[in-house]
Order: C-alpha cells, then structure tokens, then sequence
C-alpha cells in the first residue's frame, strides 16, 4: 500500500462500521487524520512533488491539527 497510515485508518473505520456499538469511542483526532489521509490520497503526482505542504501533511502522518486542515 502506497499510504499505510491511511490503510490502518480505513481498517479501523471499517471496524467502527460493522461495529456500531464501538462508534462512541471514536475520536476528533482519528476522523481528522483519516480526512486529512482521505485528501492526500486523491493529490495527483505533480502536486504532490511539487507541494511543499502536501509533502509536509505526509511526513507528519498524524495528529494533523485544524491548521493542518485548511
């Protein structure tokens, strides 16, 4: 996999899906990194060479802040 942060995001919202009862302990942090994940993975390759935040967003890899976001 070419993004394995997002792959164990995914993997855990899948669990959250088939598992509501779980759902509670969802956190801002977990849906703000697999939103964060979800976007980058979508970037196409010129942006993502020549992007000095995207490259920035990927090398931090988690707990993106609300800055980060934007």
């Amino acid at each position: 996999n070419r993004y394995p942060a997002y792959a164990q995001l995914a993997e855990l919202a899948e669990v959250y899906r088939k598992k509501p009862e779980l759902q509670r302990y969802i956190s801002s942090r977990f849906l703000s990194d697999l939103l964060v994940w979800y976007h980058l993975g979508w970037m196409g390759e010129t942006i993502r060479r020549s992007s000095h935040c995207i490259q920035s967003l990927q090398e931090k890899g988690h707990n993106f802040s609300m800055d980060d976001r934007k």
